[in-house]
């Protein structure tokens, strides 16, 4: 991967390895200018997104058109307001759980030292990788309880709700039911912006 020397860019990237969220600075071709260490570890199994050349691939040709429509979309809403923050998943042909996709804006001096400035970040969660929040934190944040607060780091991790449900030996309607009350304590109505919320809150994402 190409390494920037900009110190600010380095511990972004830093402090989401920590947090086992693969970070990737790409340019409205999905050609990947700037990752970090779990990102190339994600990309290095090959298995529902990987490199060719510098382009970035998602396994499936649709999946490969949808974020190229992301990418694109976020690039074109920059400037005053509310950040544009878009979410998919991504197939993984081993059939392991899906790796999920936060596409947002470049924080402002991200992509200084890149050259041709990057136009979106792309957030990439594992579900087996473990996220570096704790549910004590979540709790505290945001006054969710401690079923409240499991539920999100599963989902923030890549489960669906379905899965999430059964990990933690729940109905459906259980796991509804929490989501729709940390909606209303979180302010959020989506799960992409739940990702965002959290993410934003545990980490300095501009």
């Amino acid at each position: 991967m190409i390494e920037g020397s900009d110190r600010e860019r380095r511990l972004y990237a830093g402090t989401l390895d920590r947090l086992a969220v693969g970070t990737l600075w790409v340019d409205r071709r999905c050609r990947v200018l700037g990752s970090n260490r779990v990102a190339d570890e994600i990309l290095a199994a090959d298995d529902g997104l990987r490199l060719a050349g510098r382009e970035l691939r998602p396994s499936l040709r649709s999946e490969r058109l949808q974020l190229l429509e992301l990418v694109a979309r976020v690039d074109g809403q920059r400037g005053p307001g509310p950040a544009l923050v878009e979410g998919m998943t991504l197939t993984r042909p081993s059939g392991r759980p899906r790796l999920g996709v936060l596409v947002r804006p470049v924080p402002a001096s991200a992509g200084a030292d890149y050259g041709p400035c990057p136009a979106a970040v792309l957030h990439i969660s594992d579900a087996e990788r473990s996220v570096g929040a704790s549910p004590a934190l979540l709790r505290s944040l945001f006054g969710l309880t401690g079923a409240e607060s499991a539920l999100v780091l599963l989902l923030v991790e890549g489960l669906t709700l379905e899965a999430a449900a059964a990990h933690q030996d729940i109905s459906r309607h259980t796991a509804r039911s929490q989501l729709r009350s940390i909606f209303a304590k979180t302010g959020v109505t989506r799960q992409t912006e739940l990702l965002r919320l959290v993410l934003r809150s545990v980490v300095p994402l501009g």
